[in-house]
């Protein structure tokens, strides 16, 4: 008797109690791997340069499920100042996935947030993380992007050497500067209603004296609740006539229009565009368009006129 009470009581003291089984940190069982594509080595722009890229990253989804993308995180470093950096943002082909994000001081680490992005099973995605510089950079100042880590739904398999041999691109940003292409979006002439060809936007582009532009799209982002097919065959429209191809739709909450033949924005010249859509919204939905971030005017400086 004594004995079975010495073995009940060295089992109660050390036997390891049952503990609650935590979730799955993951609810699908696939899985991202993530591989840095080499850029180009150091290479410099103008004060001013939009879209540079510094990073481009190869997302592969295995075959089990659908992955979900929710942020990237990179690391800035080189000899230039983070304020040389006026936003740093994420894109695939011509699609910005994320906003503009400031680079913080202190460690020169930012989590870009992606608005939704999901990659389908079995495919893979080229990512770049592309920067605007600011149009006072300091001149000689060096730009280098690391990745910290990506946010997903599944686990990441970083290839090997991602981390402890990045292959980061360089930047020196040179002395010159490039023009500014300035946008103000003007009040509407008459309320806008169901129907057909209705003007959703007004928009004047003002280049400043610096240089002449050649702008091949815009990207406009309705900040109000109108989705997709809610406006179709939209397009720009310039004295009279249209300008860019004409979009069937929009994409979510947001349109690419694309210039044909690509607009000339001389310096110091305004040129007054309009937004023109067919509505097929209700009366629920609303229409606030804008222009998200500066590079999402796509345009290249042009340093003679061709008469």
């Amino acid at each position: 008797m004594v004995s079975s009470l010495i073995l009940a009581y060295f089992l109660h003291q050390f036997v390891a109690p049952v503990l609650p089984v935590a979730p799955d940190e993951f609810s699908k069982s696939g899985q991202l791997i993530v591989e840095e594509v080499a850029t180009m080595g150091l290479f410099s722009v103008p004060r001013g340069a939009q879209r540079i890229e510094l990073l481009r990253l190869r997302l592969h989804a295995l075959c089990d499920d659908d992955v979900s993308i929710h942020g990237i995180s990179i690391h800035r470093i080189g000899a230039g100042s983070t304020e040389d950096i006026a936003r740093v943002y994420a894109m695939s082909d011509v699609q910005r996935l994320t906003r503009g994000y400031t680079i913080p001081a202190r460690d020169g680490i930012v989590h870009l947030t992606m608005r939704r992005m999901v990659l389908p099973a079995c495919q893979e995605r080229l990512v770049s993380i592309m920067v605007d510089f600011s149009s006072d950079a300091q001149v000689g100042g060096e730009h280098r992007f690391t990745l910290e880590s990506i946010d997903a739904d599944v686990p990441v398999i970083y290839r090997k050497g991602i981390r402890t041999m990045p292959i980061p691109a360089g930047q020196i940003t040179a002395g010159s500067r490039i023009g500014e292409i300035a946008v103000a979006f003007l009040r509407l002439v008459k309320p806008v209603s169901y129907g057909a060809k209705r003007t959703v936007a007004r928009i004047q582009l003002s280049a400043d004296a610096v240089s002449h532009h050649r702008i091949y799209a815009v990207t406009f982002t309705n900040d109000g609740s109108a989705r997709n097919a809610d406006l179709q065959y939209l397009s720009l429209i310039s004295r009279g006539r249209p300008v860019t191809k004409i979009a069937e739709h929009m994409e979510g909450n947001r349109v690419r229009l694309i210039f044909d033949p690509p607009l000339i924005l001389e310096k110091n010249k305004t040129r007054l565009l309009e937004l023109r859509a067919d509505i097929r919204a209700s009366r629920s939905r609303t229409i606030r368009f804008v222009i998200e971030e500066p590079s999402d005017i796509e345009a290249e400086q042009i340093d003679r006129l061709s008469r």
